[in-house]
């Protein structure tokens, strides 16, 4: 296609006004060999640069490049020693004496030098988080390279101030100078720093919630790359494309990325690339269920990461790791690793892996029922990560406690949690986490009795629908407005909500999720007395055992209890109890023990077995005291009040 100026410049050729066309053209053919020789100067000096980037490189893992011009070939020594010493001091992790020589060098240095001591000068201020600082170095070198016409130079600041407003969190500003980067960078006809900035311009997108738009960049990279024969590069950005698509609860088609990522790292020889495939593919299979297949691959992209010396992933991939064994029964070596990936962290000053790794420890605790320890695990992971961290993790963190403190009881310390969750999630344009949180609250009113207000509650987030990416979140919405719908009188609007919420559940692969919503699905299709009830939570019974999530097999066993009781089997009733109160007291599950204990009193009461009863309700009022549920406790209260007087029997003072 023939470009819109010379079209412009062709036209008024042939309109006769020939002197003009003609400067024009001549002008269109200056600027094109000025930014081909531009280009070839440049790369010249990349080449005379390499000795000097080695020492540089946690520089340009911050800036995106390193730009140096002609400083490693200058011939004025006024300038050409505190530049090399400033490498030096910088190797060594001295960045303030870097800094200093850096500015010494300023005294002599002319023209392009100065841009490139000026980005020396703020990309290391930024790295050492004085944002302020490098974002007034790098503008004004930024400045003096536009007033020189220095197009290498330019590109350069342009990234690395991106990279500064990433750091301070300022997404938006960060977002544009990596866009004016990317074009600065593919108009001089380097497309590897053009992926670069591209693919950090794509992280941008990711993290302000903008994941279309994130895989649209991606994959426009990606032909980038391909282009280049960059395979590992290419690697890295089906990795990301995967790590997307599982966010939004598509595990297949993030497994297909991850593992198309994965045979381009192998062709590239690229073992750290490959070692994180693998432990994306690991974790992948891990959120499907099948942990001992998500072992070996863990512990295989363990191997290769620490052998290529990631440190962070290392420890990242350790947490798969430990609930992989978790899952397993290995609980010892489980605890074991995690408490390895929090000493380890603890001693690198790594404040988000610290975080992280308790945050994933808590949900390991709730899905066991260790609900205090949980709830203590997140309170301290959400005070590490302090208001100024990613809100996008904090609005998860946030509604996981919420749920905690629900099940826990504590009604108004989840609702607050809930609200919290929801500011974080709107913040980061967590469309998911806010339709989570959200589901939340109906659940509360619907613990209230207020299914009214729960439904209406549902109906108004469902235009908010469209804007979740992740299969979970959609999920919950049609489950908990099945489960309202359910409430207020309509179950079979509620059964087909429910059933699309198996549906998503079962594209997305989440084994723990889908195991629930098979339960909730079964037990409103019995209270209609539809047979298949009790089909299907026996098969989300099923599933959440293989999972070894103690908890939420004891939950289930009390709905198939539940539904036992509707079809007259009483003998049936009182093994699942049993069963599901053996499950509660191994996984510290007080809650669960206390309606097991308050199932139990009931069947013994309906059998006019009231000294058992009466023992039965007194464990279950103490229960629901150990976990502060006053309602739990007032209702224990109303069931001993309907015991005859003369069944007190033997008084439990404890247990």
């Amino acid at each position: 296609m023939i470009p819109l100026s010379l079209t412009i410049i062709l036209l008024l050729a042939a309109a006769g006004i020939g002197a003009l066309a003609g400067a024009l053209l001549v002008l269109a053919r200056a600027r094109r060999e000025r930014d081909r020789l531009a280009a070839r100067l440049f790369r010249l000096e990349a080449d005379a640069a390499r000795p000097y980037l080695d020492r540089l490189k946690p520089l340009e893992r911050f800036a995106g490049f390193v730009y140096l011009d002609g400083l490693p070939t200058v011939t004025d020594e006024a300038v050409g020693r505190p530049f090399g010493s400033g490498v030096r001091d910088f190797g060594r992790g001295n960045y303030e004496p870097a800094i200093r020589s850096w500015t010494v060098a300023d005294g002599r240095a002319q023209g392009s030098q100065l841009i490139a001591l000026g980005f020396l000068r703020g990309g290391t201020l930024g790295l050492r988080g004085r944002h302020d600082e490098a974002r007034s170095e790098l503008e004004k070198a930024l400045g003096l390279a536009r007033q020189l016409g220095d197009r290498p130079g330019q590109a350069a600041c342009l990234g690395a101030l991106a990279a500064v407003e990433q750091a301070a969190g300022r997404w938006e500003p960060a977002l544009a100078r990596c866009r004016e980067a990317a074009r600065a960078w593919s108009v001089l006809g380097e497309p590897a720093v053009e992926a670069v900035m591209a693919g950090r311009a794509a992280d941008l997108l990711e993290a302000g919630g903008r994941t279309a738009d994130a895989l649209a960049e991606l994959r426009a990279t990606l032909k980038l790359l391909e282009n280049l024969g960059d395979r590992a590069g290419a690697a890295r950005r089906y990795g990301a494309i995967g790590r997307i698509l599982a966010g939004q609860g598509d595990l297949d088609a993030a497994r297909a990325a991850h593992e198309d990522g994965l045979l381009l790292a192998r062709k590239a020889g690229d073992r750290a690339a490959e070692a994180e495939q693998l432990a994306a593919v690991g974790a992948i299979h891990l959120r499907r269920g099948d942990a001992k297949r998500a072992l070996d691959l863990l512990q295989r992209a363990h191997k290769g990461l620490r052998e290529t010396g990631q440190g962070r992933l290392v420890l990242r991939v350790l947490l798969d790791t430990a609930e992989a064994h978790r899952r397993l029964g290995a609980a010892d070596v489980a605890h074991e690793l995690f408490e390895q990936v929090l000493e380890q962290s603890r001693k690198d000053g790594d404040r988000e892996v610290e975080a992280l790794a308790l945050e994933r420890i808590a949900r390991g605790l709730a899905a066991h029922g260790v609900l205090d320890r949980a709830r203590d695990g997140l309170l301290e992971a959400l005070a590490l990560a302090g208001k100024d961290g990613d809100h996008r993790w904090q609005g998860r963190a946030l509604a996981l406690l919420a749920e905690v403190l629900l099940d826990m009881g504590d009604i108004a310390g989840s609702g607050q949690r809930i609200d919290e969750a929801l500011e974080r999630s709107a913040d980061s344009r967590d469309a998911d986490t806010e339709m989570l949180a959200l589901m939340l609250k109906s659940r509360i009113l619907r613990s209230r009795g207020e299914g009214k207000a729960a439904l209406e509650l549902v109906q108004s987030s469902q235009s908010r629908v469209e804007r979740c990416r992740s299969l979970h979140a959609q999920a919950a919405f049609h489950a908990e407005r099945g489960q309202a719908r359910a409430a207020t009188g309509n179950p079979g609007a509620g059964i087909a909500d429910l059933e699309k919420a198996v549906e998503l559940l079962r594209r997305s692969g989440d084994g723990r999720e889908l195991g629930r919503k098979l339960v909730s699905l079964g037990r409103v299709l019995a209270v209609t007395g539809n047979p298949a009830g009790r089909q299907r939570i026996e098969q989300g019974l099923e599933l959440l055992g293989r999972l070894g999530t103690r908890r939420d097999e004891s939950w289930a066993l009390r709905k198939l209890a539940e539904a036992n009781l509707r079809a007259g089997n009483v003998e049936l009733v009182r093994r699942n109890l049993n069963r599901a109160l053996e499950l509660a007291e191994e996984s510290g599950d007080t809650a669960g023990q206390a309606k097991c204990f308050a199932a139990l009193g009931r069947l013994r009461f309906d059998a006019r077995d009231w000294a058992v009863a009466r023992q039965l309700f007194q464990l279950a009022e103490r229960s629901y005291e150990r976990v502060g549920d006053a309602a739990g406790v007032a209702e224990m209260q109303r069931e001993l009040a309907r015991l005859p007087a003369d069944s007190a029997g033997v008084k439990f003072l404890d247990r």
